[in-house]
């Protein structure tokens, strides 16, 4: 764990020093750009693979203790599809080059992929079924009150994590996000009852997102 950590400081090192030179840079010298980003993307991919493959042993060893369990699962359920995401952008920048909409396309495409609820054996009649049809967000998230606030709320979250360059789990993890859809809130009370969604979101976000499912309640 200790030297998981230590790969971490040395990649937003990394990342700090490259954010100042992309700044430097700009868009005037789009040739020089597309070079360093590739290079970015080749030096952080081997480090993001050993991080997960690191980190994915972690979730079948056996904890007794409730807390620490439900603790390292829901760390592990926000990590392990944020690395995922990461590296299929960085192998998508390396073969194609890097634009906006192949990572938008590759986020949301990481945002929507519903977590297993059986075993893996039940799922594979499952797999063969959605390679063949993409399922539809009612499809994914059937036991959802207000699937059709799911989008919405997604595509606006995006837009707030890009426009203020945090990681989206800071604007809303997946399971606020989820519970806020599916309870359907219309007061400030009733948004302030979803988990994850204290005062300090309230501040920042409330009046929004109360705007945006009234926008789009059925």
């Amino acid at each position: 764990m200790e030297e998981n950590r230590r790969k971490i400081r040395d990649m937003e090192k990394v990342a700090e020093t490259f954010r100042r030179e992309l700044d430097r840079i700009g868009l005037t010298d789009k040739a020089h750009l597309d070079e360093r980003v590739s290079k970015a993307a080749g030096y952080f991919i081997p480090i993001l693979i050993e991080v997960a493959s690191d980190v994915t042993p972690i979730m079948s060893v056996s904890i007794d203790n409730k807390d620490v369990k439900k603790t390292l699962t829901e760390a592990t359920d926000e990590l392990l599809p944020e690395l995922s995401m990461h590296l299929q952008s960085m192998k998508d920048i390396l073969e194609n080059g890097f634009s906006i909409e192949s990572y938008l396309r590759i986020r949301n495409d990481a945002l929507l992929m519903p977590k297993p609820k059986t075993s893996a054996k039940k799922l594979k009649p499952v797999k063969e079924k959605i390679i063949k049809t993409k399922p539809t967000i009612e499809e994914i998230y059937s036991d959802n009150r207000h699937p059709e606030l799911i989008q919405p709320l997604i595509d606006w979250r995006t837009e707030q994590y890009i426009s203020q360059n945090i990681r989206a789990y800071w604007v809303l993890t997946q399971r606020t996000l989820l519970e806020i859809a599916d309870t359907c809130p219309s007061t400030k009370e009733e948004l302030l009852a979803v988990n994850g969604f204290g005062p300090a979101k309230w501040k920042q976000y409330g009046e929004e997102i109360l705007e945006l499912i009234a926008k789009h309640r059925k």
